[in-house]
């Protein structure tokens, strides 16, 4: 970007990177619906606490794509002047944006550990 020029493209980044993390969690939930239902026809306890898990984080995954795109689009359309009526108010860069990502890499690290154990187990 020259010196002198707006962003080239107010709020698009910020879209399609929340489009982005709600693919993600879309995919986990289809993933934790495979876990819940080859852990439901083989009896395996393990197969089915991790369909559980991996359902409630793909919620909580999608859940922190809606707040942090809409918090992304508010800096961005408040950096470039332009008025935001879907974005909630004072949607500054706080420390909670580092948690969301800490939270997404622990799940995805509690997931991994959970299919390990369940190829290990059946």
């Amino acid at each position: 970007m020259t010196p002198g020029h707006g962003v080239p493209d107010p709020g698009m980044q910020a879209e399609r990177t929340a489009l982005a993390w709600r693919r993600t969690a879309l995919s986990v939930a289809v993933a934790s619906l495979g876990a819940l239902r080859i852990g439901s026809t083989t009896g395996s306890a393990v197969g089915i606490v991790l369909g559980l898990v991996a359902l409630a984080w793909a919620g909580a995954l999608g859940w922190s794509a809606r707040v942090r795109g809409r918090g992304a689009l508010a800096r961005m359309r408040a950096a470039t002047g332009s008025a935001c009526e879907d974005c909630p108010p004072g949607a500054e860069l706080d420390s909670s944006q580092g948690r969301y990502v800490a939270a997404a890499a622990g799940g995805a690290l509690l997931c991994g550990i959970g299919c390990l154990a369940v190829v290990l187990l059946l």
